[in-house]
């Protein structure tokens, strides 16, 4: 399987305020893995300067007094 050859990458994930075309990014976090070993991460949140609608926070557990 080609996982097996990767030992080296990053793994990126972004979490938005929704999916409209208006959605922002509220939180952006990567881990980074060396020869097959989880090496650093990286978790950042980030306030989009509007609400975030219950319905997203329902689902990424991301609330507004976390990124105020």
């Amino acid at each position: 399987m080609i996982f097996e050859k990767l030992k080296n990458f990053t793994v990126i994930d972004t979490e938005t305020t929704g999916l409209s075309k208006y959605r922002r990014i509220v939180e952006f976090a990567a881990v980074k893995f060396r020869n097959g070993i989880r090496v650093d991460e990286l978790d950042i949140l980030i306030n989009p300067s509007i609400h975030i609608p219950d319905s997203t926070s329902s689902i990424n557990h991301i609330y507004d007094h976390m990124v105020e």
